[in-house]
């Protein structure tokens, strides 16, 4: 299930409450990064005057329906005063009838923080535009990369086009190991002599020196909840750790099993090269799980799927196991109570795009996504646009 399931029901629910009254449903999208809340609300301003000249653009609306921009913002800003701190991105929706002045308390206006960064976008229709925030709710591309030195630990989060360190932990037994070394080898007062001692006492006190300071890391990553909304953890270390780091990355795949781990033989620091790395290693690791998995769907051909007719009759069965898919592939379609058509339905509701709406679907029944990379002659995958595999045979 996704983060952000409630707010999707509530949408929903609000939607079909208000099914047939004469209510507009408004719909936003705008990322945050770096905003703060005075830039956020003109940013807001911006996009709902936006919103309401494409509408009467396109049609002509009446004179109430103009005037309740004007009310609508006080109300937006509100909501975003009540607002911890933002992420990544908002979504904004308001259910309003025009010829009724809106709730100053915004029971019909839900704000709504991301983990990623949306698409810049609003609708004013008949109803809700629900396609990014289903997205938004279930894809995760979003990486952690650890650089990992004798001295310290950084992590990075690598995200869209950004890269921020959020995390930077000093060995701290280093230090004392260090000041405990001086305090045992130092020469006495009555002497200028240093005798060895023969035992391996200094290689087990760095054993466990490093072992604490793995466990450290570890917690860390499990307390402060650094996974959270990432799929990938890539680990940069010196070779210092070269003895400790498959050890690491076992213990790490148990206490993360929905991650992909994997490591770098490049010791990093640099936010560049971290970024360039990071898009390396997803990009190879990506084209790798999809030819494996898209060859296995392909050779148990009576379960393998071309074509969007299939794929949402697959769906609405729950028999959609594998999606394939180009992630700027776009489908309209209509979805009524819970399932999916590319035709028209007398009861469904029209959405721009099917595709999150499959993601939602193969998600919540246990199934895997695989997003097929951009069109590369050299590779015979990205010739398609979408594919799936079911649980079992589909009856034709």
């Amino acid at each position: 299930m996704g983060y952000l399931d409630n707010h999707i029901n509530n949408l929903l629910g609000l939607e079909c409450r208000s099914s047939g009254k004469d209510c507009y449903f408004l719909s936003f999208y705008l990322p945050v990064s770096g905003l703060n809340n005075n830039k956020i609300q003109q940013q807001i301003k911006s996009l709902l005057h936006e919103g309401f000249i494409k509408i009467d653009a396109n049609q002509q609306i009446p004179e109430p329906l103009r005037k309740t921009k004007e009310s609508l913002i006080p109300i937006f800003e509100n909501k975003i005063n009540e607002l911890s701190s933002p992420q990544k991105g908002l979504a904004g929706f308001a259910m309003f009838n025009p010829n009724k002045k809106p709730d100053n308390e915004g029971n019909e206006i839900i704000i709504v923080s991301t983990r990623k960064e949306p698409f810049r976008e609003i609708s004013i229709s008949k109803v809700f535009d629900l396609d990014q925030l289903v997205w938004l709710n279930f894809i995760e591309t979003d990486a952690l990369f650890l650089s990992l030195n004798r001295n310290e630990a950084k992590i990075w989060t690598v995200n869209g086009n950004s890269t921020n360190l959020i995390k930077q932990i000093e060995n701290e037994y280093l230090i004392e190991e260090d000041k405990e070394h001086l305090e045992e080898y130092s020469p006495t007062k009555g002497s200028s002599i240093i005798h060895g001692t023969g035992s391996n006492k200094p290689n087990i006190r760095a054993e466990k020196r490093d072992e604490n300071f793995l466990n450290d890391l570890k917690e860390l990553l499990k307390k402060d909840n650094l996974t959270v909304g990432h799929k990938y953890l890539i680990i940069s270390f010196s070779s210092y750790f070269r003895n400790s780091i498959d050890p690491l990355i076992n213990e790490l795949k148990n206490i993360f099993p929905k991650m992909i781990i994997t490591t770098t033989d490049k010791s990093l620091n640099d936010k560049d090269k971290i970024f360039a790395e990071t898009h390396e290693k997803i990009n190879r690791i990506t084209k790798e799980t999809i030819d494996e998995e898209l060859s296995k769907a392909k050779e148990n051909y009576n379960q393998y799927l071309d074509n969007f007719e299939d794929i949402t009759k697959a769906s609405r069965d729950r028999n959609l196991f594998k999606l394939f898919f180009k992630p700027d592939l776009e489908k309209p379609g209509w979805i009524e109570e819970d399932y999916i058509f590319i035709e028209k339905r007398p009861r469904g509701r029209k959405v721009k795009n099917i595709l999150p709406w499959l993601v939602k679907n193969v998600i919540e029944s246990g199934g895997e996504i695989y997003l097929l990379p951009k069109d590369d002659e050299e590779d015979s995958s990205t010739y398609l646009n979408i594919a799936g595999s079911t649980r079992w045979v589909e009856e034709k």
